[in-house]
């Protein structure tokens, strides 16, 4: 994944944004990932960085309802006509910050978006090992970098996609889970996070 200067940085304004506040993110998670907020788009800014600290990409979330039904709710940020995207199946969103723990542990969390690693980092601070997928799918790629970090467990906690713990929805959501992991069973203990009791 290409480098991107990290002095695109310092155009963003980083007093902690109320919308995220109220959503169960602490300042600590807020300044610890870097999150910043883009006035002139009124956007969130989210920098993406590899497991050695490079920044590899940025992202925006649109706060305006306008702007998310023409443009999209998450996008790679343009500046100054260039796209600062990378692709997010070759990295794990937070990895960079919860890397040590993940080494000593043995074990990582695997959740779809970069809100839920900001929030897991709020409840554990420096004891969280959640790290993001971006997305929906696990990659062979994401795999590799596990293995990597030589990686015994994964816990899988991704979005859920069911209202009734007991319905066909949820246990078809269930068996797409079962898909998705069949692959690494063999090589990692793997567990799935499930709302059995609707409190999501």
């Amino acid at each position: 994944l290409s480098e991107i200067n990290p002095n695109v940085l310092e155009i963003f304004d980083y007093r902690p944004h109320e919308i995220w506040l109220n959503d169960n993110i602490s300042r600590e998670a807020l300044g610890r990932f870097g999150i910043g907020y883009w006035g002139e788009h009124d956007a969130i800014t989210i920098p993406h960085y590899d497991i050695n600290d490079r920044l590899i990409g940025l992202r925006l979330r649109y706060l305006d309802k306008k702007d998310i039904e023409t443009i999209g709710k998450y996008v790679p940020a343009v500046i100054q006509g260039k796209t600062l995207s990378h692709a997010l199946g070759n990295n794990l969103y937070g990895l960079n910050v919860v890397q040590e723990n993940v080494r000593k542990m043995k074990k990582v969390m695997l959740v779809e978006g970069e809100k839920s690693c900001l929030q897991a980092y709020s409840y554990f601070g420096e004891d969280s090992f959640v790290v993001a997928c971006c997305g929906s799918n696990i990659t062979k790629t994401q795999i590799k970098i596990l293995q990597k970090l030589e990686v015994g467990e994964i816990i899988i906690a991704f979005d859920k996609e069911y209202h009734d713990p007991h319905s066909f929805e949820a246990e078809a959501y269930y068996q797409k889970l079962l898909k998705k992991i069949e692959p690494y069973v063999l090589q990692f203990k793997i567990s799935l996070v499930l709302d059995t009791e609707n409190k999501l």
